[in-house]
């Protein structure tokens, strides 16, 4: 029988395993149980690789899995991939424009609040250790590998401009562990020190908040009037293009070939094959 830390593990890398086969930003997950795993205190060395083999293996079973199968399907292990046109610089200034979305900052604050935060997680991982508080430990993990992550691959491998969508993982973690922080503040000895804190955090809470319903509620406006962004909105759902396909339903024998396969999928149940990029010769010479 498996002893219950072994069970953990393996339920840990059961739901890692799902989260990289799902998107392959997962893998930012496998990186930070790796990490936890090996930094774990008091536990021998040889234990260590021990179980941090056993979470690779089940954690990148489903990917690998994935990635085999897309080999024999398409050629390519994860699809046709360009390198990237941002540098990681320009990655960085993206991701303070997403946490200026987040925060009523300017891009340069956002920098800075950025660059404290991959600090402060360094700090808390460095207390975490001394104090031996896991959940702290975890968030500030996970935290710093999933900004490592996101910034390398994007400054390797071309796709969309980094964005809330792409870097709201990091969310959570961002805010909790200025949350800990605050926490300690308060837990303080020193009355200044108490309330100093909770005045600064109340103050910074209100504005945040108010920054936050002025964005939403300019999103909530959009939708109310034309829909949820994306396949569902009016402006696909009511569009020619469309109106054109369920007038003349395509036949069951003809070969559709579409920049947005699921676009069409979607309201058509039809699938399609895709057209080929224009940058890469090879793609356009097949079709």
């Amino acid at each position: 029988a498996l002893d219950a830390n072994i069970k953990k593990l393996v339920l840990a890398s059961l739901v890692c395993s799902l989260l990289c086969s799902v998107r392959y930003a997962g893998i930012s997950f496998l990186l930070a149980g790796v990490t936890i795993v090996f930094f774990q205190p008091n536990i021998h060395w040889l234990k260590k690789i021990k179980h941090g083999l056993i979470f690779v293996f089940i954690a990148a079973s489903l990917a690998a899995c994935n990635v085999l199968r897309n080999r024999f399907v398409s050629g390519t292990l994860t699809g046709v991939r360009q390198e990237a046109l941002r540098s990681i610089w320009e990655n960085i200034h993206d991701t303070a424009t997403v946490i200026s979305y987040w925060l009523p900052t300017t891009n340069t604050i956002s920098i800075i609040i950025l660059v404290f935060v991959v600090l402060l997680s360094i700090i808390v991982i460095i207390y975490s250790f001394l104090k031996e508080t896991i959940i702290e430990r975890v968030l500030a993990v996970f935290f710093l590998c999933y900004i490592g992550f996101i910034l390398v691959i994007a400054s390797v491998s071309r796709f969309e401009t980094l964005s809330n969508r792409l870097l709201i993982p990091a969310f959570f973690p961002f805010f909790l562990l200025w949350y800990h922080i605050i926490c300690i503040g308060i837990a303080s000895s020193k009355k200044m020190v108490r309330w100093c804190t909770i005045t600064l955090f109340s103050i910074s809470y209100i504005i945040t908040i108010y920054h936050q319903y002025q964005q939403n509620k300019i999103s909530w406006e959009g939708i109310a009037y034309a829909g949820i962004p994306g396949y569902a909105e009016d402006m696909w759902t009511r569009s020619a293009i469309l109106a054109h396909i369920r007038k003349n339903p395509i036949s069951k024998t003809s070969v559709i070939y579409s920049n947005a396969n699921d676009a069409l999928y979607y309201r058509t149940k039809r699938n399609a094959k895709a057209l080929p990029h224009k940058d890469i010769k090879r793609e356009i010479n097949s079709y």
